[in-house]
């Protein structure tokens, strides 16, 4: 019998004890606790770095953020098509069909996991040499080779890590990769406190991801150890699915749609770096990391539920479907739009009550530009997620356009303007294709029969 006691019931159980989606409850303490992480982690970084040390630790973010991208999609295509084939369970034989096609799913997935941590292993090395030594020859005082060495060592696990991770929330598991993602968080903050204390500096952030690394296997094995074994029987020998006749055709679409992602947002920092100077990326890391904490309180409400979509796209539930993304996107827009107002509030705030840490952050103008840009990104990514549930990719055109447009502007943008010019550059790209992201939303709204329930 395939287990399902981590699964999610939907339907009339949409609301737990009657109130609270256990989804978004569950999502919620996730960001809850990562964001109480992400002041302390600030607090650190600004008792233990120097304003230029700062701009290391967020370059190295920057450059893990731009490995990322080996990962090709991958992790989307690896839910989409788990949560379908869980969708489809008639019985809970792990013989059946769907069964099978399940343990086919999970082989290619530790397959893939494996091949690209190497991967990311030999970007990461080579990249981070390539951006980091240039400038950081003008700042002898900070060690920086073995760290970011450590780093590009540990995230690629945490990559094929997310890979397994996306499988369970395919399986509808999604609570428990939530509180997963809380324990990580908890000793991610945990390992950097202890390493900063030790005078570790810059080596606290490989700590924190390796720490993260060991609490999410841990919480894997321990939650969900006798599923995925399950999982594992016949592993050589199976394989009903076809990566190249299945997944694949999806996969490089979704590998495309990345450069709206990883590709992009990664190139912030390190350009910035590499034009401007250690400082001036410790400035904009800083705060675009504030902002991103606003992001992700907000995509709580459809991200956590993108498993859930394709589960309701499959079972043919289309009256269920439209009405729970658009609570969904209802609630994202409301919740971002309180967050940024809160950001802006607390950051005056803070400013006025220890001027030091002015110079911390960017001005305001690049601040409320870099709000605006990450509202836009919202609204597109919602859309995003509602679209992906008919497990087919049409963003492929937008995210060459997307990327296009950042690579000619952003570093356009930081030599004229600085700050305010990545802030602008990044705002200006994602408006531009905002219309054609809203466009596709349309057309697959029309696939909906009307009158369906």
């Amino acid at each position: 019998m395939l287990e399902r006691q981590s699964m999610v019931a939907l339907h009339k159980i949409y609301r737990f004890g009657g109130a609270v989606d256990p989804i978004v409850l569950s999502s919620g303490v996730a960001r809850v606790v990562a964001t109480i992480a992400s002041p302390i982690t600030a607090v650190l970084i600004i008792r233990f770095l120097s304003l230029s040390e700062q701009g290391y630790w967020y370059t190295f973010l920057g450059l893990v953020t731009i490995v990322n991208y080996a990962e090709l999609g991958m992790g989307q295509v690896i839910l989409q098509f788990a949560a379908y084939e869980w969708g489809d369970f008639t019985n809970d034989a792990i013989a059946s069909q769907n069964g099978s096609r399940l343990k086919s799913i999970f082989r290619i997935t530790l397959l893939f996991a494996c091949l690209t941590a190497l991967v990311a292993v030999m970007i990461a090395l080579t990249l981070g040499y390539v951006i980091l030594a240039g400038r950081g020859a003008g700042d002898l005082n900070i060690y920086w080779v073995g760290p970011w060495v450590f780093v590009a060592l540990v995230a690629p696990l945490n990559i094929a890590l997310a890979f397994v991770n996306a499988f369970l929330e395919g399986c509808q598991m999604i609570v428990g990769s939530n509180l997963r993602r809380a324990t990580q968080a908890i000793a991610q903050v945990i390992a950097v406190l202890v390493v900063f204390m030790m005078g570790g500096k810059l080596w606290a952030l490989g700590a924190g991801q390796l720490a993260s690394l060991i609490a999410g296997g841990f919480w894997i094995a321990l939650t969900q150890g006798a599923f995925l074994r399950r999982m594992l029987a016949d592993f050589s020998n199976n394989k009903q699915v076809s990566w190249r006749d299945e997944i694949w055709p999806l996969q490089w679409r979704y590998a495309v749609g990345w450069a709206t992602g990883p590709l992009i947002y990664g190139l912030f920092n390190p350009l910035i770096f590499a034009l401007i100077g250690s400082e001036a990326a410790g400035r904009f890391g800083f705060t675009f990391a504030l902002v991103g904490v606003v992001g992700g309180y907000a995509q709580v409400w459809s991200a956590s539920r993108a498993a859930v979509f394709t589960k309701l796209n499959g079972a043919a539930k289309w009256c269920e479907l439209k009405t729970l993304f658009a609570s969904s996107f209802r609630n994202s827009v409301v919740t971002y739009l309180a967050g940024a107002v809160l950001l802006l509030l607390g950051i005056r705030i803070v400013s006025a009550a220890v001027p030091s840490m002015s110079g911390r952050l960017l001005d305001i103008y690049s601040t409320v530009l870099l709000l605006a840009a990450g509202f836009t990104t919202l609204l597109i990514f919602s859309i995003m997620y509602f679209v992906r549930s008919f497990r087919e990719e049409p963003f492929a055109r937008m995210a060459w356009i997307s990327a296009i447009l950042m690579s000619c502007l952003l570093p356009v943008g930081i030599m004229l303007f600085q700050t305010l010019g990545a802030s602008g550059a990044y705002f200006v790209s994602q408006l531009c294709v905002l219309p054609i992201a809203y466009h596709i939303y349309q057309d697959y709204r029309k696939r909906i029969p009307v009158g369906s329930t």
